[in-house]
């Protein structure tokens, strides 16, 4: 298994035509490793687009020192396979801030709860923060739950603060979100407001031009 520069865990689709529809409108197919000639305006993806189609779990993180890739991977096919598979109630378009993305309707508490097993039984690979991003991230005016998160797991929006979502667009002007969110809908319909099966879980690897890629899936169960 290849060195990345960072690793996470997401969620990717497991249905193909799902995960394509994703990545052609991100324009950057992690499964593959391409770029693809995005079917929305540059630069409504530009931010998303190097991180792929998908919902993290696990985010980001350096691997700490003595730790490997291979322990990594064995260690999430473990939790992965102590997990159950999921079924959502549906996906809807949803505006997060000044961005946009697929989120959860109904009941998550199980997706909710491999999440934080994934940010808590793998985060002895997960090298600590530094200073310097420490005090990047502090400056987000995060609440004190948050804070904590982000002191003791790296990230402010875990365990309770996590929610599950599919980034989809960068931040937008407020003239252009009407229009976007219409193209989200028609782009993305056939896979809106209907049960939603999650059956694998994914290891990621970013690379040193920062896009992600597809490292192993993991069936849940």
């Amino acid at each position: 298994m290849p060195d990345f520069i960072r690793y996470a865990v997401y969620y990717c689709p497991d249905d193909p035509v799902f995960m394509d529809a994703g990545a052609t409108w991100l324009g950057w197919d992690l499964a593959t490793g391409t770029h693809l000639t995005t079917i929305a305006a540059q630069h409504y993806t530009t931010r998303p687009q190097k991180y792929g189609f998908h919902a993290t779990l696990k985010p980001p993180f350096r691997m700490a020192s003595g730790t490997s890739n291979t322990a990594l991977h064995s260690a999430l096919k473990k939790l992965a396979s102590t997990a159950s598979p999921v079924v959502l109630s549906g996906l809807t378009i949803s505006k997060l801030g000044r961005f946009f993305a697929l989120t959860a309707q109904g009941d998550t508490s199980k997706l909710d709860a491999i999440a934080t097993l994934c940010v808590t039984h793998l985060d002895e690979f997960r090298a600590p923060l530094n200073q310097a991003e420490l005090n990047k991230r502090q400056k987000s005016n995060l609440n004190p739950a948050q804070n904590d998160n982000l002191v003791n797991w790296g990230y402010p929006y875990v365990l309770d603060q996590f929610r599950f979502h599919m980034t989809v667009t960068g931040p937008l002007d407020q003239t252009d979100q009407a229009k976007v969110q219409l193209c989200l809908e028609q782009h993305f319909e056939p896979f809106l407001h209907r049960p939603l099966a999650i059956n694998s879980i994914c290891l990621v690897g970013e690379d040193a031009s920062g896009y992600f890629h597809l490292v192993s899936r993991f069936p849940l169960g």
